[in-house]
């Protein structure tokens, strides 16, 4: 018989946010002007595979969406202020549409100017991509014993890291390189009971569960911190200066942000 209440052994879809840094992210003061920018690819370059003890697993570590991330990540700071992303990935479907309305509107004698207008140019390129994906960096655990009674404590420290650069169309220099790196916990509890409850019977009985960290929310963590130090040393080198001059509220409120950002996380950054 079919029910129609809640599954307690699943989580209903939600669009909050998934980490900190989205907060944070979507807290920015705005500029005074959006930037247009664009993401034509973000690959994962790890080669790596699922770490699977017990078979061959042939599923991907890491997201192969990163390009999709990326875009949401620039799209959420300062709740959409900061910047315009003009569509590169997929850009030959929207093409092929914009053709569509044109050939539809010709045949029609009619001016198709009216539904589309040209495409926006973006002012700077987001490159990169995850760049590397280390299994066990630290493992370890702990267990004990006695009169048939055990239990067990293991961990498992893996680390993703993300590169993202800001390349300005107009020169094809590189303005910006970031890396951030996130740490992805594993964390096994277990325990068993041995009792004989008749001479040549053994009674076992085994209970586990183990938590780990979705790799998928560690790529976005990493992508958004990137973005949002993207903005934070774009104020630093004067990048948003003259026509995108941003508001006084810059000037005390984005760096302590990122700070409380990183330390809950973990996170770490290098520039170069």
């Amino acid at each position: 018989m079919a029910t129609t209440g809640p599954d307690p052994l699943t989580d209903r879809a939600n669009a909050k946010p998934l980490t900190p840094v989205t907060t944070a992210l979507l807290n920015l003061p705005p500029p005074t002007r959006p930037i247009n920018v664009a993401v034509y690819h973000f690959p994962d370059l790890t080669g790596a595979f699922k770490p699977n003890t017990r078979y061959a697993d042939n599923s991907r570590a890491v997201t192969q969406g990163g390009a999709a991330i990326v875009a949401d990540a620039l799209n959420k700071a300062g709740s959409g202020a900061w910047f315009n992303v003009v569509e590169r990935e997929g850009l030959k479907n929207l093409l092929r549409e914009r053709q569509l309305i044109k050939d539809t509107y010709s045949a029609l004698n009619q001016d198709p100017l009216e539904l589309i207008d040209p495409l926006e140019f973006a002012e700077y390129l987001i490159e990169g991509g995850v760049v590397s994906y280390d299994n066990s960096v630290t493992s370890g655990g702990a267990g004990a014993g006695y009169l048939g009674v055990s239990a067990n404590v293991s961990y498992n420290k893996d680390l993703v890291t993300v590169s993202l650069r800001l390349t300005s169309v107009r020169t094809g220099r590189v303005i910006i390189s970031l890396t951030t790196s996130k740490t992805i916990y594993t964390l096994t509890v277990s325990g068993g009971l041995s009792k004989f409850v008749a001479v040549d019977d053994l009674l076992q009985i085994s209970v586990g569960i183990s938590k780990s960290e979705a790799a998928q929310i560690a790529v976005r963590e990493g992508i958004e911190m990137a973005v949002h130090e993207f903005i934070q040393e774009g104020l630093n080198k004067g990048l948003w200066s003259k026509d995108n001059q941003p508001r006084p509220v810059y000037s005390g409120s984005i760096k302590p942000v990122a700070v409380r950002a990183k330390a809950s996380l973990g996170l770490k950054k290098s520039t170069y």
